[in-house]
């Protein structure tokens, strides 16, 4: 997987469920990251992810994560 990096994977696939979610009716998209993973917290800032909480993981004791949010998935097309 470390020789996909960098090619615009992953930016077509949240481009492609930000689509989706349109079309079926919602206007935002709210995910969580596991704290520690800096790479994947990267990427949605760089997509214009807005970190709104850290908060427990519901099946990991012990484990939290950053929810990240888009208020209008039209922008995140766009971008």
């Amino acid at each position: 997987m470390r020789e996909e990096r960098g090619r615009g994977l992953g930016r077509l696939l949240i481009g492609e469920t930000a689509k989706r979610l349109l079309a079926a009716g919602y206007q935002s998209l709210s995910l969580g990251v596991i704290l520690g993973n800096d790479r994947a917290s990267t990427f949605y800032e760089r997509l214009g992810g807005v970190p709104v909480r850290v908060e427990p993981v519901d099946f990991a004791e012990g484990v939290e994560h950053t929810v990240w949010r888009w208020p209008d998935l039209t922008r995140l097309i766009a971008g």
